[in-house]
C-alpha cells in the first residue's frame, strides 16, 4: 500500500463497529501507537515513524489528558510526512493548531451538535454573536438574528448559552461586565470552564444576579452542578471516531477534510 495511505491511531479505536473498521482497513494501512502517556509517546513515536516509514495521518480519540498538550515537542517526529491530525473531541484547545498549520498539517475536530436547532424546537427566539456573521441562508433556515456585540445579546436574552472554543482570546470571555448586563438571565456554559471567570460567577450567584470545579459551586444551593459528561455514551463516541475517519477519507479523496479547525480559525474565528 502506498505510503500516503498510512495513518496512525493514538490508542486503538474502541467504539467503532468492527464491520466499519474492517472496511476501512481494507483501503488504508492502520497502525496503533498504544503508548500510556506523553513521555511514552515521545519515546515511541520517532521509532514508529522511522520504520517502515512516515505517517501522513494521526487519529486522536478520547481520554487525551495523559498526552497533552499536542504540540511540536510531542508530535515533531510526524513532520514533514503528516498531513492531517483528526481528533474525536469537539474542543481543540489542547492542540497547538498554529504549529500544525505552519507545519502544513490539517487539524480537525468533531462538529457542533446544533444548539440553534434545539432552541428552535422549544420555540425560542435566537440571538447570536460571532466575530463573523453567518450567511443569510443559515439565519433564515434557523430563524437566528445576528447581534453586533456580545453585550447586545446578553442585555436582551433570557437564556445565555455559551458555545466557543477555549483560547487566549476567549479565556474569561464571560466576566463581571457580562454578568451585570442582565440580572434575570439563565446562564448555560456548554463550552470549556475557563471561558467563564469563576470568581465573578461566584459573586454573581451570591448577589443573586442569577435566579436560582471549585468547592463553592458544589456547596451552593444557587446553582446545579453536573460533571463534564459531554456526549458520554458509547454511541456518541463511535460517531466521533467515525467522523475522524470521514475527515481522513475526505482529505484523501477531495484534498480537504470535512471539519477543518484551521479554516475555522482563519475564516470564522468562531465564538
Amino acid at each position: 500500500m502506498a505510503s500516503q495511505d498510512r495513518f496512525l491511531c493514538l490508542g486503538p479505536p474502541k467504539y467503532l463497529e468492527e464491520l466499519y473498521l474492517k472496511q476501512f482497513r481494507a483501503k488504508y494501512d492502520i497502525e496503533i501507537l498504544d503508548s500510556a502517556d506523553r513521555k511514552a509517546v515521545q519515546h515511541d513515536l520517532p521509532r514508529k515513524t522511522a520504520s517502515p516509514g512516515p505517517f501522513n495521518t494521526l487519529v486522536v480519540s478520547m481520554a487525551t489528558h495523559p498526552y497533552e498538550p499536542f504540540d511540536e515537542d510531542l508530535l515533531g517526529a510526524l513532520v514533514p510526512g503528516c498531513k492531517i491530525i483528526a481528533s474525536a473531541s469537539f474542543g481543540y484547545n489542547e492542540f497547538d493548531v498554529n504549529w500544525m498549520t505552519t507545519a502544513g498539517i490539517w487539524s480537525t475536530s468533531t462538529r457542533n451538535a446544533g444548539a440553534i436547532e434545539n432552541a428552535n424546537a422549544f420555540g425560542l427566539t435566537v440571538l447570536y454573536y460571532n466575530h463573523h456573521r453567518l450567511p443569510i441562508v443559515y439565519e433564515f433556515q434557523y430563524h437566528a438574528t445576528y447581534c453586533e456585540t456580545l453585550g447586545n445579546v446578553l442585555s436582551t436574552s433570557d437564556i445565555m448559552n455559551v458555545h466557543c472554543h477555549l483560547n487566549a482570546e476567549t479565556t474569561n470571555l464571560i466576566s463581571k461586565k457580562e454578568f451585570v448586563s442582565n440580572e434575570e438571565v439563565h446562564f448555560v456554559n456548554t463550552a470549556r470552564g475557563p471561558i467563564v471567570d469563576e470568581m465573578t460567577l461566584t459573586e454573581a450567584l451570591e448577589s443573586e444576579k442569577f435566579p436560582s470545579i471549585n468547592p463553592y459551586f458544589l456547596a451552593s444551593k444557587k446553582c446545579f452542578v453536573q460533571r463534564h459528561l459531554g456526549c458520554l455514551t458509547d454511541a456518541a463516541f463511535a460517531r466521533a471516531e467515525m467522523e475522524c475517519l470521514e475527515n481522513i477519507m475526505s482529505l484523501f479523496l477531495t484534498g480537504r477534510p470535512v471539519a477543518s479547525v484551521d479554516e475555522n480559525m482563519v475564516q470564522y474565528k468562531t465564538y
